[in-house]
């Protein structure tokens, strides 16, 4: 919770005004930031000199991974939130080592594009690799 605490001060102090490009990575599915996006928007972007939605900084310039928190439900929730091009499959090797490590993304109900996106090719274009 403390590292998502992190990424709300980062948007709102204008950093991504300064420098839209810079993009972060964010584990344990955002820790938790996600699930406040629109309290966050009524909020924050209200006391701030953003020049957008605080929301649109977040899914703009913020890539989430779950870390080894493979929920069926949270997946799917960060795909209608953020989009597969903001998802990027890691696991918190060595500390979690679930069972469904392997096999997560190949029985999640996803797309074979989003499951393409999201298993390489976030990180692809994102570490321009």
């Amino acid at each position: 919770m403390d590292v998502g605490i992190q990424v709300i001060r980062m948007i709102a102090s204008g950093i991504f005004d300064k420098l839209p490009g810079l993009k972060l990575i964010s584990g344990h599915w955002g820790e938790l930031v996600p699930l406040f996006l629109e309290r966050l928007d009524d909020e924050l972007t209200t006391y701030t000199d953003l020049q957008y939605p605080f929301s649109t900084y977040y899914r703009h310039n913020v890539y989430v991974t779950p870390s080894g928190i493979l929920s069926a439900p949270q997946l799917q929730f960060m795909l209608a939130e953020m989009g597969a091009d903001h998802l990027m499959y890691s696991i918190d090797y060595p500390y979690k080592q679930p069972e469904t490590s392997g096999s997560f993304l190949d029985i999640a109900d996803l797309t074979d594009e989003q499951r393409a996106q999201i298993a390489f090719g976030t990180a692809t274009t994102l570490f321009k690799l």
